[in-house]
């Protein structure tokens, strides 16, 4: 249950988030759950960009199957140093968290992002190809991530 309540969680505005995390810890020990009410009340307040991205990924699942399959796929081409073939997953990436960055702040109904909060939200999803641990907190973000360019590409 507390991951169902975390997932409602994240996907609240962080103007909203410290009420309603009140409110569901609330509820979790009113109901005799204490372990989902620790889990709750432990959750982090997100920045904008990083509730930017949950939203994207609870909201549409496949976005981070997206993100790990171009990952996959990127990380043979740079093991077999497979130049044509690292350009044009490169040029895929690019049209691909384009389009996730779009998707999100429609989900997010933010509809004039400023270029430091779509930058954020890009090198997040980046950072979510470039590594699997920022993939798998996809949706319970706190902060937006970045990728330094070191690492297992």
């Amino acid at each position: 249950m507390a991951d169902d309540e975390l997932d409602s969680l994240y996907r609240v505005a962080p103007n909203a988030f410290t009420a309603q995390r009140t409110k569901l810890a609330a509820a979790a020990k009113e109901r005799g759950d204490l372990a989902a009410a620790r889990r709750i009340s432990a959750a982090r307040k997100p920045t904008t960009a990083a509730w930017v991205a949950n939203r994207l990924v609870l909201d549409h699942r496949e976005a981070a199957q997206r993100l790990a399959d171009l990952s996959e796929r990127l990380q043979a081409a740079h093991a077999s140093m497979h130049g044509q073939r690292i350009r044009d997953l490169s040029g895929e990436q690019h049209g691909l968290l384009n389009e996730l960055a779009r998707a999100a702040f429609e989900t997010a109904d933010l509809q004039n992002p400023s270029p430091a909060l779509r930058d954020d939200l890009i090198n997040t999803l980046q950072a979510a190809i470039a590594d699997p641990e920022v993939r798998g907190r996809l949706g319970r973000l706190v902060k937006a991530e970045r990728w330094s360019g070191f690492g297992e590409f």
